[in-house]
C-alpha cells in the first residue's frame, strides 16, 4: 500500500490555533507546529467522472494544489465546522498530468469531529426511500406514464425497458454484471420538436445528476449562441454502447410519437467515448463529424498546463486556448 507524506497545508482556515501565554508573557504569542498528514492510496479510476462520484457526501471540497505530477484537489471533513478545529480525516484527488487517471488518498488519520445535530434526511429513512424503488414500481410507474400528453411541456416516458434477473440478456458487452437492468428516456413534446429540427448532437453520462446513484445520460443540441437545448434525459443501470444505443433509438421513436420525420444527424460532439461513438453509429450513420467537447478538451490542457514552472506563460497558453 503506497503512503506519502505531505506537509500540511497552511491557510487562514488551517486547524493550527495560535494561544496565548497570560501567564508567562502577554504579548508573546505560541504557535502549533504543523502536522504533517500521511496518504494512503486508495483507488486509482480511468477517468474523473468516476472518481468524483466516489466521493461521499461528508466530503467538502477545500482547496487545489498544481504540482508536477498534476492537478491535486484536497477535501475536508464537513461534520466539523469549516473555521475551527477540523477533523483528521481527509481525502484528496491526483488528476495525473500524463493520462486520464486519477488516484483518490486517504490521510492515515481517522475521524475525530464531534458528532453534532443530524440535519436532513437521517440515512436510514434515505436507505428505505431507496428500497421503495424496486423494478416493479419502476416498470409500473412508466407503463403509467407512455402515453404522449396535451401538454407539450408535460414530461412522458418515450420508451423504456427492463431486464429482469431470469430474462436472457443481449448485452454481451456487460454480461458480467448480470442482474436486474433498465432503461428510461424521458422527454416532452416541446423538448421532441426541438430534436426534429437539429443536424448535430451532443450526448454524454453525468454522475453530477444522479438517480438512486444511477447515471444521467444526457442529449440535445446547441444553438448559434452556444445554448445547450436538452431533447429530454435518460436514467440507465450502466452508460456502456446498448445504452447510449437505447438513447439515440428513443429520439427516434419520439419522432415517430410526435409524427415528426426521423433525424438524420450530421454531426456528434461528445467526450468521445466508444460507447456514445458506437452507439451513435448503430442508430444513425457510419459517416458522421466527430467533434471533440470542449469542457472535456480544456479540462485535459489544463492538467499539462499545470506542469509548466513558469506560472505566466501557463496562463497565456490557456487565454490563447480560449480565444479559438
Amino acid at each position: 500500500m503506497e503512503v506519502i507524506q505531505v506537509a500540511q497545508y497552511d491557510s487562514d482556515l488551517s486547524d493550527e490555533v495560535v494561544e496565548e501565554n497570560n501567564d508567562l508573557n502577554r504579548n508573546k504569542k505560541v504557535k502549533k507546529k504543523k502536522r504533517s498528514k500521511y496518504w494512503i492510496n486508495k483507488a486509482t479510476f480511468d477517468n474523473a467522472e468516476e472518481a468524483e462520484a466516489s466521493i461521499e457526501n461528508i466530503w467538502s471540497k477545500q482547496y487545489t494544489n498544481y504540482t508536477e505530477h498534476g492537478r491535486r484537489v484536497y477535501y475536508r471533513c464537513n461534520k466539523a465546522k469549516l473555521r475551527g478545529p477540523q477533523c483528521s480525516a481527509s481525502i484528496h484527488l491526483l488528476y495525473h498530468a500524463d493520462s486520464d487517471q486519477v488516484t483518490v488518498y486517504k490521510t492515515e488519520g481517522e475521524h475525530d469531529h464531534h458528532d453534532e445535530k443530524v440535519r436532513g434526511i437521517d440515512e436510514n429513512v434515505k436507505k428505505c426511500i431507496e428500497e421503495l424503488y424496486n423494478d416493479g414500481d419502476l416498470e409500473q410507474w412508466c407503463e403509467g406514464n407512455v402515453e404522449v400528453p396535451i401538454d407539450e411541456n408535460k414530461a412522458f416516458v418515450v420508451s423504456y425497458k427492463i431486464l429482469y434477473d431470469n430474462e436472457e440478456y443481449e448485452d454481451d458487452e456487460d454480461i458480467e454484471e448480470d442482474g436486474n437492468k433498465f432503461r428510461i428516456f424521458i422527454s416532452s413534446v416541446r423538448l421532441l420538436n426541438i430534436a426534429s429540427m437539429s443536424l448535430h448532437l451532443h450526448a454524454d453520462a453525468t454522475y453530477k445528476l444522479i438517480w438512486q446513484g444511477f447515471p444521467v445520460l444526457i442529449v440535445g443540441t446547441t444553438d448559434f449562441n452556444k445554448a445547450f437545448h436538452p431533447f429530454g434525459l435518460a436514467v440507465s443501470s450502466n452508460e456502456k454502447t446498448k445504452d447510449f444505443e437505447f438513447i439515440f433509438n428513443s429520439i427516434q421513436v419520439g419522432m415517430e410519437k410526435i409524427n415528426k420525420d426521423l433525424l438524420y444527424p450530421t454531426a456528434l460532439i461528445s467526450d468521445a467515448a466508444d460507447a456514445i461513438k458506437n452507439g451513435f453509429t448503430n442508430i444513425f450513420s457510419s459517416s458522421y463529424n466527430q467533434i471533440m467537447c470542449w469542457a472535456h478538451m480544456k479540462r485535459k490542457i489544463n492538467n499539462r498546463v499545470c506542469q509548466i514552472d513558469d506560472k505566466h506563460i501557463a496562463k497565456e497558453i490557456i487565454e490563447d486556448v480560449e480565444m479559438l
